[in-house]
């Protein structure tokens, strides 16, 4: 056997070599020839003393993008040094392929990889031994207690009880600067460091304890209090009622409110809610008004923007979309003379405006401007089943009828009445 071990160490780089299947001897000649003459041990030389020719295919002069390692192939052709018993070992029963003579892939570059760090958190004398499991006899394993649970038949285990203790918050690269800094500082003082363990379970803690109050906090009247403000309004028809499918929605981000109807949301999201402006991360004008922010819709191309309530009050617009309240269209069927108009409330020419609704008054004035100066703005309904069975009265602020409280209240019949004796 020593004969031959040599022979296969000369020819570790003469290149592959061929495979041939041994016979098997019988076992004691086989112990008594290890007895006589003892087995080659094969021991990884340094690289610093093998050539790169003998470890490497490698054939170009420029850098390789993969290298192989031949002699550990050929080491596992040696014969064993050490007997093993059956259990110690497996038997490969495939082929030995061609390709393997290659070599084992190693790194190009191996000083450029991470090296494996160890941070010992406890002493050795403190770990528990663990014994073997052992499945208990003529019972079923159950990892809850419920009324199921039979003692002379289950078996509850404590892996889940474990498994809650166990901390599941990581610390990422900014946590470990912290640490770092802290444990300066408490190096100087003459405190113990905090362990990084320790600082985990603190902030899963307060991760914790954050979560329940906010939690708290939600269904507490705190929480809840924009809902109670009974100066809310919808930013589009300005009513602040609502009703069961119509419910007042608020922007997540900035917080305007609108009826689900008025702006289209055909279901309330369970999570956060965003108009459109907020989710595209923009704060567009709007070509019929000069004023910004509020609940406003794009064109159909996308590119232009423009307040809802300024498309329903202005009759040449359009929406393409009644039940999404999108797309704004007919924004090029307004008249010439309704861009030239300039509104009395902001002085300016810019976008379109609309007139007092009675027919002898010519005041002109923004939708939103109105809206902002209080000025009385009406939503008639003649006909429900009708598509224009709602009529849209808007009143300059000479015409406008500041509503009074009295026993009666007021109609719309006997604001008609008080216009026409004005005029």
């Amino acid at each position: 056997m020593s004969q031959r071990g040599k022979r296969q160490a000369s020819r570790l780089d003469d290149g592959p070599v061929a495979t041939k299947r041994r016979k098997a001897r019988c076992a004691t000649a086989a112990l008594a020839e290890e007895e006589e003459t003892p087995m080659e041990v094969w021991t990884p030389r340094p690289n610093s003393d093998l050539k790169i020719s003998a470890i490497y295919n490698r054939n170009a002069s420029e850098a390789p993008a993969e290298l192989f390692r031949k002699d550990l192939i050929s080491a596992m052709k040696l014969p064993d040094s050490e007997p093993l018993s059956a259990d110690e070992y497996w038997i490969i029963t495939d082929q030995w392929k061609q390709e393997w003579e290659k070599g084992v892939q190693v790194p190009v570059n191996p000083d450029s990889l991470p090296r494996a760090s160890v941070t010992v958190v406890s002493q050795a004398s403190s770990v528990r031994h663990h014994h073997d499991f052992r499945l208990p006899k003529s019972k079923y394993i159950k990892i809850t207690k419920n009324e199921d649970f039979k003692p002379d038949e289950h078996y509850l285990s404590p892996i889940p009880s474990k498994a809650e203790k166990v901390c599941s918050y990581d610390l990422d690269n900014c946590d470990l600067a912290w640490l770092k800094i802290i444990n300066g500082e408490r190096a100087a003082m003459g405190y113990h460091p905090i362990r990084e363990d320790q600082l985990e379970r603190v902030i899963e803690e307060l991760e914790i304890r954050c979560w329940d109050k906010v939690q708290n906090l939600i269904k507490s009247v705190e929480g809840l209090g924009i809902e109670f403000d009974e100066n809310v309004i919808c930013d589009v028809c300005r009513s602040p009622d609502s009703e069961e499918g119509n419910e007042m929605v608020f922007c997540d981000s900035c917080n305007i409110c609108v009826h689900q109807a008025c702006y289209g949301i055909t279901a309330i999201p369970s999570g956060q809610w965003l108009c459109r402006t907020c989710a595209v991360g923009q704060r567009p004008e709007c070509v019929l008004c000069p004023n910004k922010g509020g609940a406003m819709k794009c064109t159909r191309s996308g590119h232009k923007w423009a307040h809802v309530s300024c498309a329903l009050w202005i009759p040449e617009v359009s929406i393409g979309c009644v039940e999404k309240m999108e797309p704004i269209t007919k924004i090029s069927s307004i008249p010439q003379s309704r861009w030239a108009l300039i509104c009395v409330l902001c002085r300016e020419r810019v976008g379109a405006c609309i007139q007092c609704s009675v027919k002898t008054c010519k005041v002109a004035y923004h939708v939103t401007c109105a809206f902002k100066h209080g000025l009385e703005m009406r939503a008639i309904i003649e006909d429900e089943n009708a598509d224009d069975g709602v009529k849209l009265r808007s009143y300059c602020e000479k015409h406008s009828v500041t509503p009074k409280k009295d026993h009666c209240g007021s109609t719309s019949e006997d604001d008609d009445c008080k216009r026409k004796k004005r005029k």
